[in-house]
């Protein structure tokens, strides 16, 4: 489809992911949504998805709500942009890749993810929330081919199972 063609509304991706029928004919593998733009607020918070879940290389232009979502996959931004705020107080889910993107802020307070947390070669032009998050593996925030700017960081309570990457 043309880039202008690629528009998807939050409510149709909101439908297609947790409603009946749609849900039930999503494939085991996961869902990955690629080179997409997401008009209006998008909410998964108090929902859960048993598969891997991936929105790459999108535009997001309102707020992302995520807080109390559960997934036992993984979860993908990798190369994505968020005009808003991205919510994801208390998620529950496998790795986080959130690696080259573009944020207003990250709220990861009370999160437990089950895997890795990636934020290489991102900018997150407000703060990144790591309050009483716990990660059970590496958590890395280096900057690859690009320089990663976090205004600043706040992980008071963090627990952090594996290494922690600070680099460039």
């Amino acid at each position: 489809f043309p880039v202008g063609r690629r528009t998807l509304s939050a409510q149709f991706v909101q439908r297609m992911l947790f409603v009946e029928p749609y849900r039930d004919e999503l494939p085991a593998e996961g869902v990955h949504i690629s080179h997409a733009r997401i008009a209006g607020t998008l909410s998964f918070a108090h929902h859960a998805f048993s598969r891997a879940l991936a929105l790459d290389n999108t535009t997001f232009d309102g707020a992302v709500f995520l807080q109390n979502f559960a997934t036992t996959g993984s979860l993908s931004f990798e190369h994505s942009t968020f005009r808003k705020q991205l919510d994801m107080r208390s998620l529950r889910s496998g790795d986080v890749v959130l690696q080259n993107g573009s944020f207003n802020g990250i709220d990861l307070s009370n999160a437990s993810i089950n895997g890795v947390l990636e934020l290489d070669g991102s900018t997150v032009t407000n703060t990144l929330s790591l309050n009483e998050a716990k990660v059970t593996n590496n958590v890395t925030m280096a900057g690859l081919r690009k320089v990663v700017t976090i205004r600043s960081v706040d992980m008071r309570g963090a627990d952090i199972g594996g290494r922690l990457s600070m680099r460039d």
